[in-house]
Order: C-alpha cells, then sequence, then structure tokens
C-alpha cells in the first residue's frame, strides 16, 4: 500500500510539471524592472526630499536603463498595446532630455518637475504591461483591431463578427468593482460604461448592415467611448 501512495504521488507531481510546462509564460519586460531600480530611489527619496544631488547623480543610471528600453523586444502577444508602448517610450524620452537640461542648467525647480514627470511616464508604461483593470485590456484587444484594421480596410464582414465579442466582453466589464483605492473615479467609471453599452447596442444593432456612413460612425462612438472609459481608470 506504501509503494501505491509513493508512485502516485509521483505520478501527480510529474502531471502537475508537465502542465506548468505546457502552460504559456506570463509576457515580460525585465527592463522595464530593471528600470526601476532607479526609479525607485528617484521618487521614494530624491522628489519628496528634494535631494537636487541624488536626482543629478541618477541620470547616468535612467539614462542607460532607458536605452536598454528602447531595445527591448516588445511581446508578440501584445500587439494590441504596442502603438501605445512606442508613444510611452517617445513621452519618456523627452522626458529624460529635460530632466538633462535641468541638470546642464543647474535648475533644481526643473530637475524636479522632470522627476515627477519621470515617474508618471514610468507608471504609465506599467499601466501598459499590468492594466489595473484587465477586463479593459480585454475589451480592447478586440476593439484594436476593429479599430486599426478592418474599419480602414472597410472590412464589414471583420466588424460584424466581432460584435458578439464586444457584447460577451462588455458583459465580462460589466461585472467589474473597482478596488478601494479607486473609489473616487467610481461615479465617473460608471458613467462611461453605460455610455459604452450604449455604443456597443448601437453597433449591434447595425450587424449585417452594409450601410457604411452609419458602421463608421459607429464604431467610431464605441472607440470614444472606450477612450473615456480607459481614461476614467486613469
Amino acid at each position: 500500500m506504501r509503494y501505491i501512495l509513493i508512485f502516485a504521488t509521483l505520478m501527480m507531481l510529474i502531471s502537475g510539471l508537465a502542465i506548468a510546462q505546457s502552460q504559456p509564460a506570463t509576457p515580460d519586460i525585465p527592463e522595464l524592472r530593471e528600470m526601476h531600480h532607479s526609479i525607485y530611489p528617484m521618487w521614494h527619496k530624491g522628489y519628496p526630499q528634494k535631494d537636487i544631488q541624488l536626482l543629478q547623480s541618477l541620470y547616468p543610471d535612467l539614462s542607460s536603463q532607458f536605452e536598454k528600453l528602447q531595445q527591448a523586444e516588445f511581446p508578440k502577444e501584445w500587439s494590441d498595446r504596442k502603438m501605445a508602448w512606442q508613444q510611452g517610450l517617445t513621452k519618456m524620452q523627452q522626458t529624460l532630455k529635460n530632466y538633462k537640461n535641468a541638470i546642464d542648467s543647474n535648475d533644481g525647480e526643473a530637475l524636479l518637475a522632470a522627476a515627477r514627470e519621470l515617474h508618471d511616464n514610468f507608471e504609465s508604461l506599467m499601466q501598459i504591461v499590468n492594466p489595473p483593470i484587465p477586463e479593459i485590456d480585454d475589451f480592447h484587444k478586440t476593439l484594436f483591431f476593429v479599430y486599426h484594421d478592418f474599419l480602414p480596410n472597410k472590412n464589414w464582414e471583420g466588424i460584424w463578427q466581432s460584435i458578439d465579442e464586444f457584447n460577451q466582453k462588455l458583459a465580462n466589464l460589466e461585472k467589474v468593482t473597482l478596488p478601494k483605492r479607486m473609489a473616487d473615479q467610481e461615479e465617473q467609471f460608471i458613467k462611461a460604461r453605460k455610455n459604452l453599452r450604449q455604443a456597443v447596442e448601437e453597433l449591434t444593432k447595425l450587424q449585417g448592415s452594409t450601410n457604411e456612413k452609419e458602421l463608421e460612425k459607429a464604431v467610431e462612438k464605441v472607440h470614444q467611448a472606450y477612450v473615456d472609459l480607459a481614461g476614467s481608470c486613469e
């Protein structure tokens, strides 16, 4: 009996290992985590204490880490987020220029302002990788292809086929309760979510329609409603 139990335990361990190995790894950008090593002292020590010398000393590491971040391979699994990622990198590049200019001109106030902006840039990139409300990000995965692929190419069938997916993902989104730390954003979030529901319903009524102008108008409305909803969580 003892040998049977040992054998069963080994089989369970092997089975669990096989399942773990078969599951895809969560996408990651190690270079972003590396940059946090310099962002942390900048934001939690240099900025609140107005330690200009510390902020100046952190620049070489911040610049070096950003160069690595620019060269980092963006996960293919996140193709719908790549545009936002590139925009975020462009903003951070400009902020680092402002940071360096403030150092060169020995302008402490400008350096503090650049440090704050750099932190905001970093947080924005982190939200692209780890969105605060995953259901919003999941809705965007469908919207990305509808808005940036199907609509410009007048692929109406692709849009029709996406409508059921919109409704399914919106149903999941309507179950979301904001975390307590976002309590002050709840009213705006609920209002924006209702507007998104209305926009999706208007698009749903056009499923199978060949009225191009109405379809374009409806997709634009869904896109704007999504932008407003995502903005309510920032």
